[in-house]
């Protein structure tokens, strides 16, 4: 590999982006991929809450293997050929000006194709948030006035747009979760709703009857069952026992929630049961207030965010690397700092995209925030701009106290229950308006494909 123009230190800036260098003991102009530190790293966020305690280790033996292939068939050929005692002590100096909060004397500038070296004092000025307004909730006026004679929704993205700039009147939100979440077609007709809701809820007695019908000497057998089982009666009785509906230990809801997801197991038996889910079902019997009903909207919602539960953790990853490069595109001051503290892995966000954003806040902000991003209104990727919106909302702090890796997720965990979710509705609009007229289309394929 030959670089040119200093392009060399750009290079090792991405890399250290997504692991951790360090340099050979044995070869001063070789350098190793540490392992152990970048993993342990990452393991020491993902523990940080109880929703994640039982995460699977094998996506983290994987990506041993995978970090320590990386390292030997690849870094380990790399020397500076090139005058390497200038280039090693280019790229040494480089490293050290990340220590104490220091800034970098170059940065790396996100562009179409390529990486551009760009001067601290070239950094254009930081994002002016501007206020866009909310409006007041959908009534269930309005939405009869948009059904036709056959129930069929007139002015689609009129009915989407007044969900996401107002959320749902409190007596209609248990009937239109139903089209947020997939289980009603947004074009069907009253005839057809009537239908799906006969043929689905014969399907669930069916589908429950698959677990509620094993035997106890089939179930000696069936350890898998035997552990999932356990796992979610274990977090069935320490779901939001805040909320009336939990309160009681011989509530009927408890016994709705460990029914639904007993059954949505055995509906998805790959994805099974994983902690996170209980939340979500939850928030959605609260509001659709049946059980059947319920099991059906959660398994819509299961269809979006399903890969946020796999063992190989794909689908969060993905998103971690949108909104990287989101960051990268709105605040490049910001997530230089976030280069330099070695935070690029945005791990730190990981609860509020496992769970879309629950364990942040109490019902009525969950609900309205849940029925702004379930709409897609402007993207079905709103949700990287909200949590871009309490990033920078933070970014003061984190920045002025000079705040590490864990110092952001400390400070980011503390805030459940503190953010102002109309604020952040408003910031992360304007913060993707800004960014679909702003940005180029090369870029923004990039980002989302």
């Amino acid at each position: 590999m030959f670089f040119v123009d200093g392009y060399l230190k750009v290079f090792f800036h991405n890399l250290c982006s997504y692991v951790y260098l360090t340099q050979s003991p044995t070869e001063p102009n070789v350098l190793l991929i540490n392992d152990d530190n970048y993993i342990s790293k990452s393991r020491r966020a993902l523990t940080v809450d109880p929703v994640l305690d039982d995460m699977d280790d094998s996506y983290i033996s994987k990506a041993k293997v995978a970090f320590s292939a990386f390292s030997s068939n690849f870094l380990s050929t790399i020397s500076f050929r090139d005058n390497p005692s200038s280039k090693r002590r280019e790229l040494t100096n480089s490293q050290n000006s990340t220590k104490g909060g220091a800034p970098f004397n170059h940065s790396v500038h996100y562009g179409i194709g390529s990486f551009e070296i760009v001067e601290n004092d070239k950094v254009e000025k930081i994002l002016d948030i501007q206020t866009v307004p909310r409006e007041q909730p959908l009534t269930k006026a309005e939405w009869n006035h948009q059904l036709d004679s056959d129930g069929r929704i007139k002015d689609l993205n009129l009915i989407k747009r007044r969900i996401f700039y107002g959320g749902i009147e409190k007596e209609l939100r248990s009937e239109l979760w139903k089209y947020l979440m997939g289980y009603y077609p947004w074009n069907s007709t009253n005839l057809e709703r009537t239908e799906i809701r006969k043929n689905k809820r014969q399907e669930y007695i069916t589908l429950k009857l698959q677990w509620e019908s094993i035997s106890a000497e089939q179930e000696s057998h069936f350890s898998q069952f035997r552990i999932r089982r356990s796992n979610i009666i274990k977090d069935v009785i320490r779901t939001d026992r805040k909320s009336p509906q939990y309160k009681d230990n011989n509530s009927p809801y408890l016994k709705y929630l460990q029914n639904i997801l007993m059954t949505y197991c055995f509906f998805n038996w790959d994805i099974g049961y994983a902690q996170g889910m209980n939340d979500l079902v939850s928030t959605i019997l609260i509001i659709v207030d049946d059980e059947i009903d319920t099991f059906w909207c959660f398994k819509g919602l299961m269809d979006r965010l399903g890969s946020n539960f796999h063992k190989d953790q794909t689908g969060l990853h993905s998103q971690f690397e949108k909104l990287k490069k989101l960051l990268q595109c709105l605040d490049l001051a910001f997530y230089e700092y976030l280069l330099e503290i070695d935070a690029l892995n945005m791990i730190f966000c990981y609860r509020w995209l496992l769970i879309l954003y629950r364990r942040e806040f109490s019902l009525l902000p969950i609900c309205e925030l849940w029925e702004a991003i379930l709409s897609n209104y402007h993207h079905k990727d709103f949700h990287l701009f909200f949590a871009l919106a309490i990033l920078l909302q933070e970014r003061n702090v984190i920045l002025e106290q000079k705040l590490g890796f864990d110092g952001i997720l400390r400070h980011l965990t503390q805030l459940a229950d503190q953010l102002d979710h109309i604020t952040l509705l408003s910031s992360a609009t304007y913060l993707f308006l800004n960014f679909d007229k702003t940005t180029d289309d090369e870029v923004k394929s990039d980002i989302f494909g």
